[in-house]
């Protein structure tokens, strides 16, 4: 299984799985688009999720809200990406 966030454990393949059933679940009409406040149900509860908020916590400089330099940190730092 490929990884994407070794160090915090969460796997690309699960993410995917999670997000999809978590899109199923805000489908409320059951056509295959979400529509926009389906969209932002589904964006709720993957960006709400215990993983995303203490990475958040832990990358932001001040524990609330990741900025683009924040965010490029992490990426360096723990994803390794340049």
């Amino acid at each position: 299984m490929h990884c994407t966030l070794p160090s915090n454990n969460v796997c690309l393949e699960k993410l995917y799985v999670l997000s999809l059933r978590n899109a199923q679940e805000v489908n409320t009409d059951g056509d295959a688009a979400l529509d926009k406040a389906e969209f932002a149900a589904f964006f709720k509860t993957i960006s709400t999720r215990k993983e995303i908020v203490n990475l958040v916590k832990q990358y932001s400089s001040n524990g609330a809200v990741m900025t683009v330099e924040d965010f490029q940190f992490f990426l360096a730092s723990d994803q390794e990406v340049s």
